[in-house]
């Protein structure tokens, strides 16, 4: 359902134990509002007037090709304004190598390593991204975040949860393929996405920021040392010129 955010109208969404979906809400008494979805996926909101018998035309979707449902298919995650534009997501790889590389990513990704249930899996926390579809999900109104990780945790089936309400409370947890997952510019966002991964991602990921890490210390140090030195040789030229 397209999102709209207008004078005259505003978008709901509504959120319980059985189900997940936006609704629209006019703000103005005399008007109406329709929503149609064509077979390409273009989704437009139009506005009926009082007395009228024309719908005006008042937003449209897609804005960019990430608006398009399931973009880079089944666990990738579409980046709008970069390049490559589809990934697939940590501990995941292309499903056909392939198609990948022919930029057809309609078929998505599979995991590396399946999960098991075994100790020392956890959780990767993603920012900046929109929730997957709801496809087959367990919604928890009540439930603190770390209790839907360990909720998450009894189920095997469970591939990632999240903060359903951003302003309390709330635990969403996912199951199956996670998919139409794209970035989101927003910097103050505090929506988050827990992606369930076996242990040996974790440990690899956890290396990788070690080391990005160490990088930029060492780089730091590095850059600290070739100032110092560049205000010795300066300050003795200048001893040497009294």
């Amino acid at each position: 359902m397209a999102k709209v955010s207008t004078p005259v109208a505003r978008s709901i969404f509504v959120h319980n134990e059985t189900a997940a979906y936006f609704a629209i809400e006019t703000l103005i008494d005399d008007i109406t509002i329709r929503i149609t979805l064509s077979p390409d996926g273009v989704a437009q909101a139009f506005l009926l007037k009082s007395g009228s018998t024309k719908w005006d035309m008042i937003q449209s979707l897609p804005y960019d090709p990430c608006d398009n449902y399931g973009y880079c298919g089944a666990n990738g995650v579409c980046r709008v304004n970069q390049s490559p534009r589809c990934l697939c997501l940590q501990g995941f790889i292309p499903k056909s190598q392939a198609e990948w590389d022919m930029l057809n990513p309609a078929r998505g990704c599979i995991r590396k390593v399946p999960l098991n249930c075994s100790r020392g899996e956890g959780f990767m926390r993603l920012s900046q991204v929109k929730l997957p579809d709801l496809i087959d999900f367990q919604l928890f109104k009540n439930m603190s975040l770390k209790e839907c990780k360990v909720e998450c945790l009894k189920n095997c089936s469970c591939m990632a949860y999240a903060n359903s309400d951003i302003r309390g409370p709330g635990c969403l947890l996912c199951f199956g393929n996670l998919i139409d997952i794209r970035d989101i510019n927003d910097d103050g966002s505090h929506q988050y996405l827990f992606l369930r991964l076996p242990a040996s991602e974790l440990d690899s990921s956890r290396s990788l920021s070690k080391k990005l890490v160490t990088i930029t210390v060492a780089s730091a140090i590095s850059g600290l040392l070739i100032v110092g030195t560049a205000l010795s040789i300066i300050w003795k030229r200048r001893m040497k010129s009294q």
